[in-house]
């Protein structure tokens, strides 16, 4: 759904750079088509996806951490 609606916002140009766009919501739609032709696989790349997010969240919610430990109220 999401690559349809990032192809359609494109084409009417709801977007101010069109090749970004349209390349997400190609990837999105490939994405999708390969998670229902393959459902077990894709449900195992869905759980690594997600497990990747949250150590790439977790390490940037440390690193600004310490960043914003320098500006702490005295």
């Amino acid at each position: 759904m999401l690559g349809i609606i990032g192809i359609i916002a494109v084409a009417f140009g709801l977007m101010a750079l069109a090749w970004p766009g349209i390349t997400l919501g190609v990837l999105v739609l490939l994405f999708g088509i390969l998670l229902i032709a393959n459902l077990e696989a894709g449900a195992v790349a869905v759980v690594w996806l997600i497990g990747l997010y949250a150590l790439v969240f977790g390490a940037l919610l440390v690193f600004l951490g310490f960043r914003l430990r320098r500006y702490q109220l005295m």
